[in-house]
Formats: structure tokens, C-alpha cells, sequence
């Protein structure tokens, strides 16, 4: 998710990240520890040049963007998973019924097109978040899906899942 500030020229994003480390304990206290942190990454436009820092945040603005980009992967696997030779927007729907019921997230259908057995759907994923006055957060996806029985060439054989920009999505076929 990334804000802009308009006055400033700046633009921020947060970021959540994950590292699982060993914990080597004297008696009890062994075995690995995941330790998840919040970080946020800024750019501005000086009068010659992009600026960029980043630094360590509260968990807060990280959740928002972190359910989003759950509920997307999940949705991902789900419709690897659909069975039959293709996706009708029935089977999507449902899909997104499912995510849209774990993840208290909500979906807007962009567009679906088939290309070398492959299905790629785009859509606005959106989630209310009500927690310290947060409000909707929303973020454009394209999945690619390849169908059954297909040759389909994709980044990586099960599928993708990346945001994308807003514009995508605004296209309804």
C-alpha cells in the first residue's frame, strides 16, 4: 500500500517482514522463533533527486497491507486448485466468496482474459480496517492461473499472484 503526500512529494509504504531464527536455549527454551517487523519505506523528490529512508514502525499501518496480500495468496492457491479445463466467473466468484469470508476482505472483478492456457484475472481486493481509525485499504491484483491440462508458461508452474497498479482493475470486460 502506498500513500502520497502531495505537499511534500513524498511517497510511503510499509512494509512487513519475516526471519525465523534458532533459539538456543539452556534448558527449555530451544527451537526456532519468528520475529515479524514493520517497516517503513519512504521516497521524496528533492529539486535534483529522489531521496529514499527507511525505518522501523509500529505494526499498526503494516496490517492493512499484510491481510491484503494473505488473502490474495490464498485466493491464488484456491483457484490453482479449481478443478476443470477452465475458469468461469462463477468459479471465480466463489473463490473470492471464500476470501472475502476468512479475511473479512471484499473483491471487485477487473477483468478475465485467457491467453496460451492461462487465465489472468485482475480485481480490487479491499479490506475495512477498523483498528486505531483505519478505514478501507485497497490494493490491484492480477492473477495468473493456469488451466488444467495446459502447457501454460508462467513465472512459476503453480501460478502468480503481484499488485498491480489501480488502472488495471478500473477495466470491466
Amino acid at each position: 500500500m502506498i500513500s502520497h503526500n502531495p505537499a511534500q512529494n513524498r511517497f510511503t509504504t510499509y512494509i512487513n517482514r519475516s526471519a525465523v531464527y534458532n533459539e538456543m536455549g539452556i534448558i527449555l527454551a530451544e527451537g526456532p522463533i519468528k520475529v515479524d517487523r514493520c517497516f517503513a519505506l519512504t521516497c521524496h523528490r528533492t529539486t535534483t533527486e529522489w531521496k529514499t529512508s527507511v525505518h522501523a514502525a509500529d505494526s499498526t499501518p503494516c496490517k492493512p497491507g499484510s491481510i491484503l496480500a494473505t488473502a490474495a495468496n490464498g485466493t491464488q492457491s484456491r483457484l490453482r486448485q479449481t478443478s476443470g479445463k477452465s475458469l468461469t466467473d462463477t468459479d471465480i466468484a466463489r473463490e473470492f466468496n471464500l476470501t472475502n469470508k476468512a479475511w473479512r476482505t471484499g473483491f471487485a472483478l477487473g477483468a478475465t482474459h485467457g491467453q496460451n492456457g492461462a487465465v489472468a484475472i485482475t480485481g480490487l481486493l479491499y479490506s475495512k480496517y477498523t483498528e486505531h481509525g483505519g478505514g478501507t485499504t485497497q490494493q490491484c491484483y492480477r492473477f495468473d492461473v493456469p488451466l488444467r491440462g495446459s502447457h501454460a508458461v508462467l513465472p512459476d508452474s503453480s501460478g502468480t499472484v503481484r499488485p498491480v497498479a489501480d488502472g488495471e482493475c478500473a477495466t470491466r470486460r
